[in-house]
């Protein structure tokens, strides 16, 4: 299945969430972000398109986000059902659990 920016696009938008920022870094590849503790280090859910799914790992406040991070899900289907899961998540990740 080929993705466009558009589709990722479409992804972000139906992820919206308070608290979070939501970008498109390429058409295989969406990053959100929260601030953390300490400010200025954000918690980052990178989501990568993988086959017909999104993998999201979390980055706590200070990690390195050039390497892996902890899977705290995958989402399936059209962009809009992608979107609406993503913001699941996040919403989850609102919080401070520890996914590790």
């Amino acid at each position: 299945m080929t993705f466009s920016a558009d589709d990722a696009t479409r992804v972000a938008r139906a992820a919206v969430i308070a608290g979070w920022s939501i970008g498109v870094v390429s058409p295989h590849e969406l990053m959100a972000t929260r601030d953390g503790d300490p400010v200025g280090c954000p918690r980052v859910v990178r989501c990568r398109k993988k086959g017909g799914s999104w993998v999201l790992w979390l980055y706590e406040s200070g990690d390195d986000v050039s390497g892996e991070g902890v899977v705290v899900g995958e989402v399936t289907g059209g962009a809009r059902d992608c979107g609406r899961a993503l913001r699941d998540v996040l919403a989850g990740l609102g919080h401070d659990e520890d996914y590790s």
